[in-house]
């Protein structure tokens, strides 16, 4: 099965203690090897930085997912 839609970007989500914090945009050129739960990555913050309208302290812990964005539909 071909794909019928063109990615429009991608974005990482943020969680910490499996809590949702928010959404950072990437670019849309970007394309990470691996998309969903198998891009999960897990992180300590060495400072803090905000996330939306949320903070992430330094020290804390917190993990992040790449979520494709939907796409256009391609014409086949």
């Amino acid at each position: 099965m071909s794909n019928r839609f063109a990615p429009m970007g991608y974005k990482a989500e943020y969680y910490v203690k499996d809590r949702y914090i928010g959404i950072i945009p990437w670019q849309h050129d970007f394309a990470p090897s691996s998309t969903g739960y198998e891009s999960r990555m897990d992180f300590t913050a060495k400072q803090d930085f905000k996330v939306g309208k949320k903070w992430i302290r330094k020290g804390e812990q917190y993990w992040t997912m790449m979520i494709p964005v939907c796409g256009k539909m391609v014409k086949s």
